[in-house]
């Protein structure tokens, strides 16, 4: 699983495992059908997942418990919203609340309308939701592939101007992954036990908050220039980073998980409003987004 599927599968379990149920006087009885699954521009079909929902008191679903079975479909739309093409899936043979593309090779194209469609056969019920793919992201320039810590300036990427699907702002997450994560090549920013955040281990990964693209500045061709923060890079070595473009659908969810897994000082008493999902029949995520990737290496 990529990196960034992973953050948005973390915070996804968790904000509906513990956020669903507190707009309600009490705990619901009802399992509510979670579904999930991540577009990439230009990569082949993701796996989709099919669960339900913890109730509030479960830290974990009981050894019993047995995922819903479903009907997975994704259409590509055309510019009228009506079907073009069907991806058909299948239940995965190594999980079973997992479904995978019938055809693996088949890929998401940039730029276009997709909808998801999961029939729950023992529910008779159907859960539906739409997302546009951001544009590819293409890479212009850089200014290096290698770097000593805390030099100005960092890393930049220069991409090419955004292509907006809808009436928003293009949306970024910058992302950084240490290729080379040992104890002795922790930055000194990141040391355990010393730094800001008091974390007992080192990260080998971070993620950048949300940003617009008017948080960054454009050259002469109008392309966008991106500027790595030195609190990205965890280790000294080979760091893979990554810079995210995402839909209307993930920048929803992202900015209301972030305020109820970040931001609690803002709400009072027993007030926690629900993350938004666009997901119609069920709650959940079906996203996109596209990733351009570069490997640069840092040193002392």
């Amino acid at each position: 699983m990529r990196f960034f599927d992973t953050i948005l599968l973390w915070c996804l379990m968790l904000g509906f495992t513990v956020v669903l149920g507190c707009d309600f006087t009490a705990p619901s009885e009802t399992r509510l059908p979670l579904v999930e699954a991540y577009l990439q521009a230009e990569a082949p079909f993701p796996p989709v997942s099919v669960r339900e929902t913890l109730f509030v008191h479960e830290a974990a679903f009981p050894a019993t418990y047995v995922p819903p079975k479903a009907q997975v479909k994704i259409y590509l739309l055309d510019k009228n919203g009506q079907i073009e093409e069907t991806i058909l899936y299948a239940l995965s043979s190594e999980a079973p609340d997992s479904y995978l593309p019938i055809d693996s090779l088949k890929t998401v194209l940039p730029s276009r309308q997709y909808r998801i469609e999961v029939r729950l056969l023992e529910q008779d019920k159907m859960i539906t939701g739409e997302t546009i793919v951001p544009d590819a992201l293409r890479l212009v320039n850089t200014n290096g592939k290698t770097f000593r810590y805390e030099q100005s300036p960092s890393y930049q990427a220069t991409i090419s101007p955004c292509k907006k699907e809808q009436e928003t702002k293009c949306h970024y997450i910058f992302s950084a992954e240490s290729l080379d994560a040992r104890k002795d090549t922790v930055v000194p920013f990141w040391k355990p036990g010393s730094n800001p955040f008091n974390l007992d281990e080192t990260p080998h990964v971070y993620s950048s908050p949300l940003f617009n693209e008017d948080n960054y500045e454009k050259d002469a061709s109008g392309n966008t220039v991106i500027n790595m923060l030195w609190i990205s890079i965890t280790h000294f070595g080979r760091t893979r980073v990554n810079l995210h473009n995402i839909d209307q659908n993930m920048v929803d969810f992202y900015r209301s998980q972030s305020q109820q897994q970040q931001q609690f000082g803002r709400f009072g008493p027993g007030e926690m409003p629900n993350a938004i999902t666009h997901l119609v029949g069920g709650v959940g995520v079906f996203g996109s987004y596209s990733t351009l990737t570069n490997v640069i290496e840092v040193h002392p």
